[in-house]
């Protein structure tokens, strides 16, 4: 399923984050972007009535999913700045460009991208066909997330578990059961050291609920994502939030509603962000579940 959602959605997502290239009050821009994104989506991008035509169906169907998406980044990268952490690791990669953006930072941040083998091949290949190296400080660290755990790939991968680490999980958890959320979550605060972070988005369970005010939006994004064969299964409560995140060893640190969201990231008349999706962080503690196990060996 993690490998699907991958392979489908990446060009998807990748054309959601380069639109804010040509928004007048951008949320974020990531100029490399438009770069890793297929041939078809960079023609209707790079001719402005498509690209209008485009945005504007992505908008009404899937209720502020763009602006979503680039606030999302912008705010993991911001959290990254501010976090002086020297790993980032990002938990289904797809096409973001982050490593390519940051070449500044090579001596100071190494970038962990976990993905299926597939959808890194597709990766390689787009990076080399823009014209770039890949960057020096990026692995590639390739995981079937069905048959292998996010600590043995890191553990290949040369992640350094006694350094902290913000791990980014964006657009995947809507997609998941709700065991395979608290799997990642598990994995994360077993393999990271005191003080890592996990940043994600999620789907309030409102908008599964009929009669709610966020079913309308909901049905229409669920709609969109079943037809692609991705369909959205899964939302979760803010109110248990932090009693889930705490019982996989984690703590919850910040919870952004859609309206804070907004606040902090939406410029006056820029994209709206959906109301439908909150992004939270949450981080390992002193004694998270890894720590716990170790100590007990």
């Amino acid at each position: 399923m993690y490998a699907e959602i991958a392979s489908k959605t990446a060009d998807a997502v990748a054309a959601a984050r380069a639109t804010g290239d040509w928004d007048p009050r951008p949320i974020f821009r990531d100029p490399m972007a438009i770069r890793l994104t297929s041939a078809s989506w960079r023609r209707l991008l790079s001719f402005a009535p498509l690209r209008a035509l485009v945005t504007g169906f992505y908008e009404w169907a899937l209720g502020g999913l763009l602006g979503l998406v680039q606030a999302r980044s912008r705010y993991t990268e911001e959290r990254l700045a501010a976090s002086g952490v020297r790993q980032y690791v990002l938990l289904g990669a797809g096409l973001d460009s982050f490593a390519l953006r940051s070449e500044d930072l090579e001596s100071r941040v190494r970038v962990f991208e976990l993905d299926h083998p597939a959808t890194q091949a597709v990766k390689r290949e787009r990076i080399s066909r823009a014209g770039f190296d890949l960057p020096r400080h990026l692995s590639f660290v390739p995981i079937d997330f069905e048959r292998e755990t996010i600590e043995q790939a890191l553990a290949r991968g040369g992640f350094d578990p006694t350094e902290p680490a913000l791990f980014a999980w964006l657009g995947v958890i809507p997609y998941l059961t709700e065991d395979a959320i608290e799997k990642v979550w598990r994995s994360v605060a077993w393999v990271a050291a005191p003080g890592s972070e996990i940043v994600f988005d999620y789907i309030v369970r409102d908008a599964f609920v009929p009669g709610s005010p966020l079913y309308t939006e909901g049905e229409r994004q669920r709609t969109f994502a079943a037809r692609r064969g991705e369909p959205l299964i899964t939302g979760l409560d803010p109110a248990t939030l932090r009693n889930r995140l705490a019982a996989n060893g984690l703590t919850l640190v910040e919870d952004l509603s859609p309206e804070e969201t907004e606040r902090r990231f939406r410029p006056e008349g820029g994209r709206p962000c959906s109301k439908n999706f909150r992004i939270a962080r949450a981080r390992v503690g002193k004694a998270g579940i890894g720590a716990i196990s170790r100590r007990e060996e």
